[in-house]
């Protein structure tokens, strides 16, 4: 994207008129980047029975309410410089249930605090893509294979498990003769805040001593930290405590020959 002028933007919506991303400068000529972001609410589940004389056997269900926001982010770093609120879809009038009352407003605050509490792990999905492997010798007939693949995916970042397995030759065909869990690293900038995942404890689908395994997977059970950036709200910092979610993927199959 080509550098914008002082206070210029360019926004893009989708053909649903909702917010997608965007582009913008700031006075000072600071390049930001501009995601749209749902934020979906707890809605009334309630059901409305319509008379019968109106519409036999009809029953209402309500549209989930979600609230539409335009998150400003410094590409570089990640930092969140902005949230603004655009506006709200769906049955919204009681989006927090109860006595069908008149619905009370949130504090701005609350509402801010609500849309950057889960803003980095929102659009987190496990995921068992390939990246790379890597053979490297132990002796003529027998290898270290190094796997990399991607077990959780976000907007700006990945995680990657790393697997380090031995290969051998075995009456003229290469099998697995071992599969250790490794690693997991992070790539991109996390936008928020900070993401740390743990090693994790990974399991890989054949038991050592078996020499017969020509394809080989690792079963992955980790966790992530997530410590979201304090943000500022009628002038006062707001501090968001970190929180762990729990994630179990599995990587695709991989060959023992190198």
């Amino acid at each position: 994207m080509k550098h914008l002028a002082p206070k210029d933007s360019i926004l893009v919506y989708g053909l649903d008129n909702h917010p997608i991303k965007g582009w913008l400068a700031t006075e000072a000529g600071k390049q930001l980047y501009r995601k749209g972001e749902a934020k979906p609410k707890n809605s009334s589940t309630q059901q409305q029975t319509l008379s019968n004389e109106v519409r036999p056997n009809y029953v209402y269900e309500p549209k989930p309410c979600i609230d539409w926001y335009w998150i400003d982010y410094d590409p570089e770093t990640g930092v969140i410089v902005a949230v603004t609120y655009l506006y709200s879809t769906g049955d919204c009038d009681n989006a927090g249930g109860g006595d069908g009352g008149t619905p009370q407003e949130l504090d701005p605050c609350q509402e801010e605090y609500e849309t950057f509490a889960t803003l980095l792990s929102d659009r987190a999905n496990v995921s068992s893509a390939k990246e790379c492997e890597e053979v490297v010798d132990i002796e003529t007939f027998k290898k270290y294979k190094k796997i990399k693949w991607t077990c959780l995916k976000n907007v700006s970042w990945i995680l990657s498990s790393k697997e380090i397995g031995i290969v051998e030759l075995v009456s003229g065909n290469w099998r697995w003769v071992s599969l250790t869990h490794d690693d997991i690293a992070l790539t991109g900038i996390p936008v928020g805040g900070t993401v740390t995942p743990n090693k994790g404890t990974g399991t890989p689908n054949f038991v050592e001593g078996n020499n017969n395994i020509k394809y080989a997977s690792m079963d992955l059970d980790f966790d992530v930290t997530y410590k979201p950036n304090s943000f500022n709200c009628n002038g006062t910092s707001i501090q968001i405590p970190p929180y762990s979610l729990n994630y179990v993927t599995h990587s695709q199959l991989y060959n023992a020959a190198p």
